[in-house]
């Protein structure tokens, strides 16, 4: 649900880039953003996949964010879409849409220590269930990381974490487990 905080728009979109094969997904709270671009099909990253991070404060219902890596988002957050285009650090500038996210569809971080490593991964859920997500392991590391989802997994909201988001692990799990994890 999108809700109004002051001007700002606040809450969660999730949709699919433009001319690519990647979903996108932007949680907005408060004067904080936390979006995910990501066209993966299995949580271990795959050379030539996307899986681009972008955090930092917005201007009103204006983003314009850079990942780690050189990416860059721009969007502007509505009522009832998020629209904008994101460029990867070596590649064409993709347009996308967004729409607010409902049940089970949103953005899910798996974020921890796992054997001493910063695993950080990452999944979008749409409205329809199709999902994709990305990590920083190897393939070694997939059995590890389907035994520490329970301690490190959230799904991010602009509100508060509820018990709903825990009954939504459970589906999670099972795109891990769908994705080769």
């Amino acid at each position: 649900m999108v809700q109004r905080a002051g001007t700002a728009r606040v809450g969660t979109f999730v949709g699919k880039v433009s001319g690519s094969d990647a979903y996108v997904a932007v949680v907005a709270a408060g004067k904080e953003v936390l979006a995910f671009v990501c066209d993966g099909d299995r949580l271990v990253k795959r050379r030539g996949t996307m899986a681009e991070w972008f955090a930092g404060p917005r201007s009103g219902n204006r983003l314009e964010l850079v990942s780690e890596n050189g990416a860059r988002l721009e969007a502007s957050l509505g009522a009832r879409r998020a629209a904008g285009k994101v460029t990867p650090a070596k590649g064409a500038t993709l347009t996308f849409e967004a729409r607010p996210a409902t049940g089970d569809a949103g953005l899910y971080r798996a974020q921890g220590l796992i054997e001493g490593r910063d695993v950080l991964a990452g999944w979008i859920v749409l409205g329809d269930g199709t999902f994709h997500g990305s990590s920083n392991l190897q393939s070694a590391d997939c059995l590890n990381l389907r035994h520490a989802l329970n301690r490190i997994f959230s799904k991010v909201t602009a509100g508060e974490f509820t018990p709903e988001d825990l009954e939504a692990g459970a589906s999670i799990h099972q795109h891990l487990v769908n994705m080769g994890c």
